[in-house]
């Protein structure tokens, strides 16, 4: 089998796999086109089973992505998408750059959160609201809100994903932030976080 033939056999089920788990679709076509360009660099003789190589190299470098986000782009959990948020307002960033930094802090916070500690969390600790506002949006008393938004920290101190990622939730949630990033308002947002959490 050729190289294009290869490419042309495995595309489509590597760009599945490296979507799902890195939540962005231009980062997972890099990363598949890395996954060929280091195979293309080796001996194919050596190469038993040109599948499994595939997708073993493919999440490894996913892996690899992965890490290399956390480290380099400071994303601060106590505080989640506060960065992206001003980023955003202080600087003229192309909309894809801030969508596709927003998609990939939210994919990870979906796979280590509930719905309702993500949904506090970004409301208390992204868009600056007490815990008085918080009782009131998901009419829950106040230590119950403590308690949600102290243990959403606490998993996200940790490196273990929880959840499967939701690729339609991720999608509607990134699309929501994204517009209370750009106009403020958070009205949209508040009733959309009420709604999935009931």
């Amino acid at each position: 089998m050729s190289s294009a033939e290869t490419f042309l056999q495995y595309q489509p089920q590597l760009q599945r796999m490296a979507f799902n788990m890195v939540g962005c679709m231009k980062d997972a076509e890099d990363l598949v086109q890395d996954t060929f360009e280091k195979w293309l660099k080796i001996d194919h003789a050596k190469i038993k089973n040109v599948k499994a190589y595939l997708i073993q190299t493919l999440k490894n470098i996913c892996i690899n992505f992965l890490n290399s986000i956390r480290k380099t782009r400071e994303i601060h959990f106590n505080n989640p998408l506060e960065n992206l948020r001003n980023r955003y307002e202080e600087i003229d960033f192309r909309p894809f750059d801030f969508e596709q930094d927003l998609s990939t802090g939210i994919s990870e916070l979906l796979q280590k959160l509930t719905l309702p500690e993500f949904s506090m969390l970004i409301l208390k600790e992204g868009f600056e609201m007490d815990y008085p506002q918080l009782t009131e949006i998901f009419d829950k008393k106040m230590e119950h809100c403590r308690q949600i938004i102290s243990r959403a920290k606490k998993k996200l101190k940790t490196p273990q994903l929880r959840f499967p990622l939701n690729i339609e939730k991720k999608d509607q949630v990134s699309k929501e932030i994204s517009i209370v990033c750009k106009n403020g308002n958070l009205q949209n947002l508040i009733a959309f976080f009420q709604k999935e959490v009931q």
